[in-house]
């Protein structure tokens, strides 16, 4: 299933950083496969650079997916970027700081298990 990944504002150049950085990410790359989306979706207006979608197949989970957007955000200069992750009819909004429970209310949302310590 794909997960889609916009920001809350436009802004191609966070876009293209968000991309790399998943790019660079071996589980995602390997397994996920970020893509620029050629269609925003249906009732959305947008640029080839303003959605990410990652398919998340054998490999890859949704907790790493969020977790490695969620660095991302955080690795990022000034306020943390509002993104919208969504998956199948399941849409959920980061902004603002994330602590454990949000995370874990993220990963759940959108259907997977939170990570697991080991």
């Amino acid at each position: 299933m794909n997960v889609r990944l916009t920001l809350g504002h436009s802004d191609t150049d966070a876009m293209v950083s968000l991309w790399q950085w998943l790019d660079d990410q071996p589980a995602v790359h390997r397994h996920g496969r970020p893509q620029w989306a050629q269609d925003p979706g249906e009732g959305r207006m947008g640029g080839a650079f303003e959605t990410i979608l990652v398919l998340v197949e054998n490999g890859l989970t949704i907790a790493q997916l969020v977790v490695a957007v969620l660095e991302w955000r955080a690795s990022r200069p000034g306020p943390e970027p509002e993104i919208v992750i969504e998956r199948g009819p399941v849409t959920f909004t980061v902004s603002g700081a994330v602590d454990d429970e949000t995370l874990r209310k993220i990963i759940e949302a959108l259907g997977d298990e939170p990570p697991h310590d080991e």
